[in-house]
């Protein structure tokens, strides 16, 4: 099971957890498997829960993916992380 961490807009911290894949994929090879739906359980640090399915695992997801997912939105709703001008090489 794979975690990560992210905080919302409010700065509650929420623990994000994949439950694995919503279907067996049995002997699948990796890069057939990385396709297959996963469910998500997330947990904020005021105890409350949310659940989403996310088209990949949680290692495959951008933050700002998983956080239109915590929102109830869909993946390809969000836009590029709040850190992108700042990662870009000028030249």
């Amino acid at each position: 099971m794979s975690h990560r961490q992210l905080a919302d807009a409010s700065g509650n911290r929420w623990d994000v957890i994949d439950e694995g894949p919503t279907r067996d994929v049995g002997e699948a090879p990796a890069a057939a498997a990385a396709d297959v739906p996963h469910r998500l359980r997330f947990v904020s640090d005021d105890g409350e829960e949310r659940t989403a399915t996310a088209p990949r695992g949680v290692d495959a997801l951008r933050d700002a993916e998983l956080r239109a997912l915590m929102e109830g939105r869909s993946v390809e709703s969000a836009g590029p992380g709040p850190d992108t001008a700042a990662n870009r090489i000028e030249g």
